[in-house]
């Protein structure tokens, strides 16, 4: 197997195996570059990065529900639609509950999803808390789990 340079790199040839961007000088998350009046500019960033092109800097931010940490984009906590951090929410996700403190979280009888956005999404009838669409972890009073759906 051979390894090679991710697109829109190449081999710099030092015999240390490293990678720099084709001809650009955008950013190090940035998959492809163009010229754009001269100056070459990052024009898509790498999918796996959790980053997406922000116009007009041509810079590969973290996509929104994501914040940076050292690098890396993570994700914000449940609940949270945007964050400056792993603790500070600045936005809380659709239906969800703003602390006041820099968190949020969803209601009794919703869960946490991330697609197609970040929301709270009601759990199925009959449940109190649920992890998912397909998994309730308390029925209401009066009601039971059963495994066959």
């Amino acid at each position: 197997m051979t390894c090679l340079c991710l697109p829109g790199f190449v081999d710099t040839k030092d015999g240390k195996g490293s990678c720099v961007q084709n001809g650009c000088s955008a950013d190090r998350f940035c998959q492809d570059c163009d010229d754009a009046r001269g100056t070459k500019v990052c024009i898509q960033c790498l999918a796996s990065s959790n980053r997406i092109l922000a116009i007009p800097e041509y810079a590969c931010l973290c996509k929104e529900g994501f914040f940076d940490d050292a690098g890396t984009c993570k994700p914000c906590s449940s609940g949270c639609a945007k964050c400056a951090n792993a603790t500070v929410c600045e936005r809380c996700a659709v239906a969800s509950t703003d602390n006041r403190n820099g968190s949020c979280n969803c209601p009794a009888t919703f869960f946490f999803a991330t697609e197609p956005i970040r929301f709270c999404k009601r759990c199925n009838q009959y449940c109190l808390q649920c992890s998912s669409n397909n998994n309730c972890d308390t029925c209401l009073p009066g009601f039971s789990a059963t495994n066959n759906g």
